[in-house]
């Protein structure tokens, strides 16, 4: 008889726990998502839904998009207006334990996981209010999930779900692409950049170049708004310019 090795992760994640958790949360955003007023940029999301494009002067197309969808299905009600950020909410816990398991967790591991993403504090309000931020988390996680993925499964193909949600985290937020620089940058320095020399890396990047190409295409039609309005308000109250050392320490320059 053989002696029992290290008890291996399970052969797959505890999904009623991950739906308990993603309900849970679901719910609890349903109970309380109209018991606040209108957030100010709430009505920019929805005056920017009415006039629908691929880009507009500070922002992608996503969020006006899911600000028309909610009014066009469910009405003008602060609960219709939040019901999708209540469902990323949801989501995101979700992906928490996934993650967890995808990372070697048993049940444990991705109910603790899941219950600090039910608690903590800058979730519980993103699932609040229909902000692009709400949405931001799914799609970072869901490239992370594709990269480990490739790594743990050695498919390639996973980069496809890579570049899908890089692509569609590029339309809600430009954000996304400090966390492909990021992960380009870091698989360079270790073995696994192996991984990265085939074709279903390149077809993820074009994946995710091709579902974001429309909002450059459009801000190079109108003149690059965007960098105009950044470019204005450098130095203002609403983009206070700091230095490194001074973000790492949380203060103004």
């Amino acid at each position: 008889m053989t002696a029992a090795g290290p008890a291996s992760a399970p052969s797959r994640p505890e999904w009623r726990l991950v739906a308990g958790f993603a309900t849970l949360t679901i719910l609890i955003h349903f109970l309380t998502n109209s018991a606040y007023g209108y957030f100010r940029d709430e009505l920019y999301f929805i005056a920017c839904g009415e006039h629908l494009a691929w880009g507009y002067v500070d922002l992608p197309p996503m969020v006006a998009l899911v600000a028309r969808l909610s009014r066009a299905t469910m009405g003008d009600s602060l609960f219709a207006l939040r019901f999708f950020p209540a469902i990323a909410g949801g989501a995101t816990v979700a992906m928490a334990g996934i993650l967890a398991w995808e990372l070697g967790g048993r049940r444990f591991a991705q109910a603790l996981a899941m219950l600090a993403a039910v608690l903590a504090p800058i979730y519980l309000g993103l699932g609040t209010i229909l902000t692009m931020n709400a949405f931001d988390a799914i799609l970072w996680m869901g490239c992370v999930w594709a990269l480990i993925r490739v790594i743990e499964t050695g498919d390639p193909r996973w980069w496809l779900m890579f570049g899908a949600s890089a692509g569609l985290g590029l339309e809600n937020k430009e954000s996304m692409v400090f966390l492909g620089f990021g992960i380009v940058a870091g698989l360079a320095l270790v073995p696994e950049r192996k991984l990265m020399f085939n074709r279903w890396f390149l077809l993820g990047g074009m994946v995710a170049v091709s579902l974001f190409m429309p909002t450059p295409v459009w801000q190079a039609v109108h003149h690059f708004p965007m960098y105009e309005e950044l470019t204005n308000v450098k130095g203002s109250t609403k983009n206070a310019p700091v230095t490194l050392l001074s973000f790492l320490g949380g203060k103004s320059s």
